[in-house]
């Protein structure tokens, strides 16, 4: 299930990374508090390389690829916590140039746990239909 739900987002990615180096697109720095995207030095959506000089194009790429894959290959991203969860910051973190790093933050234990939680309220099956599914998540 993770492989059917996991292309789309990183395709639609790819095909928006073209357009925000086209248009050269960026995060507004905000003037009265500290804006964690700048003091990472992700404002910028345009760049065509990470900080390790890898193309994040290639990125993006690689993780469609690997969501097509995963039927023969379930191993290559376990670990790294990508999911439906953590599918926007991935795409997020890839696209202003964290790469790898992006990846090491969703792959730590509370991330993990995290995405557990909010996949056990995502689901259907004996839960309290009274609940809203972020009154669950709470």
């Amino acid at each position: 299930m993770i492989g059917k739900f996991g292309i789309g987002p990183f395709a639609l990615n790819n095909n928006n990374q073209i357009l925000t180096q086209l248009y050269n697109v960026v995060f507004a720095k905000a003037a009265d508090y500290t804006n964690i995207l700048d003091a990472l030095g992700c404002l910028s959506l345009a760049n065509s390389v990470d900080k390790q000089g890898n193309r994040i194009l290639s990125w993006l790429s690689g993780l469609i690829n690997v969501h097509v894959d995963i039927a023969k290959n379930p191993d290559s991203i376990d670990g790294l916590n990508i999911n439906t969860f953590t599918y926007n910051l991935v795409n997020l973190l890839v696209r202003t140039g964290m790469g790898e790093r992006g990846l090491l933050l969703t792959g730590q234990p509370i991330m993990t746990e995290l995405s557990r939680v909010y996949d056990d309220a995502s689901g259907s099956f004996m839960t309290d239909p009274n609940k809203s599914k972020s009154a669950k998540q709470r």
